[in-house]
């Protein structure tokens, strides 16, 4: 359930994370994908957000390495972020997915 926000302030945030290979065998295609989610942040932010609230990214290095993704997958479930997107490569996803589940 999203939270319902009142008109948005500086504090008023809605939370998505993005796991991507900044680094890494994969990270060619890491600017295309955080370009394009923040591309869409900003589109929903110019007309007032979701119910209210800005929309902002936290972006996070998974480095195209499943243990490094796990321990993103840690930081991202412990911080105020509603959803994740991401991990691009299938190994760092199977192995952020048990932190994810339990979160």
């Amino acid at each position: 359930m999203i939270p319902q926000c009142r008109k948005p302030s500086a504090a008023e945030f809605l939370t998505i994370a993005v796991a991507a290979p900044l680094t890494g065998s994969s990270s060619h295609v890491a600017p295309e994908m955080v370009n394009s989610i923040q591309m869409l942040v900003d589109r929903v932010n110019e007309t007032g957000g979701i119910p209210g609230c800005l929309v902002r990214l936290a972006v996070y290095d998974d480095a195209s390495d499943p243990e490094t993704g796990e321990q993103i997958a840690e930081q991202i479930a412990a911080s105020d972020a509603l959803l994740v997107l991401g991990h691009l490569l299938s190994g760092v996803s199977l192995q952020a997915r048990p932190v994810y589940q339990v979160a």
